[in-house]
């Protein structure tokens, strides 16, 4: 929305200001590739960002340079600098970084209707029984959409790397069907079913 409304071509009303995390990127790719690859190594091992913070401070009069950072004061405990900060929400998801960080969205690629196969839809698939949990997941969430006469629920196991797996959904009361709509909701939270007009 922001994108669109803070387009002058679109919106010669509004004078509005983008503001990013980076105004300028640092200029050593090399260096930053082998600072994701050793941060990779280290969340995937259980190990954290120890030995990639390590290896920017041991580097990162190279790693800053270019880079011109908008809050330098903005980091967490287990880091150096804003720029560090920065770059770790960068590998956590670049389109997400881009959209919510730099106020610049990466153009979505459409080609048409984009329709998924089957084999795509199968090769997202965990392997896992309902309610198991993937070795790599180490948080869980649980979402609840509450009606009046039912509630909606999902649960979310996710790893560090913030991928997430639906491993338990339903409706409570259990509705004891596959596939019905709110309107046909047969058993409510009350304890006796109702039909909407």
């Amino acid at each position: 929305m922001a994108d669109n409304i803070l387009d002058l071509n679109k919106h010669p009303d509004w004078q509005g200001e983008r503001t990013k995390m980076l105004y300028g990127f640092p200029k050593s790719e090399v260096l930053w590739e082998k600072y994701a690859e050793i941060r990779a190594r280290g969340l995937s091992e259980g190990r954290g960002i120890t030995e990639a913070t390590e290896f920017y401070r041991q580097n990162r009069a190279a790693m800053d340079e270019g880079a011109v950072v908008a809050w330098p004061e903005r980091f967490d405990h287990d880091e150096l600098s804003g720029l560090q900060h920065a770059m770790n929400k960068r590998l956590l998801d670049e389109p997400a970084f881009m959209a919510e960080y730099q106020n610049e969205p990466i153009a979505e690629r459409t080609s048409g209707d984009v329709a998924l196969s089957a084999a795509e839809i199968l090769g997202k698939i965990n392997g896992l029984g309902r309610s198991k949990v993937p070795l790599e997941a180490q948080f869980l969430s649980m979402f609840v959409d509450v009606q009046q006469h039912a509630l909606y629920y999902a649960i979310v196991a996710w790893s560090p790397r913030f991928s997430g797996q639906v491993i338990e959904y339903g409706t409570y009361p259990d509705q004891k069907r596959a596939h019905f709509a709110y309107a046909d909701v047969r058993q409510t939270l009350g304890g006796r079913s109702f039909e909407t007009g």
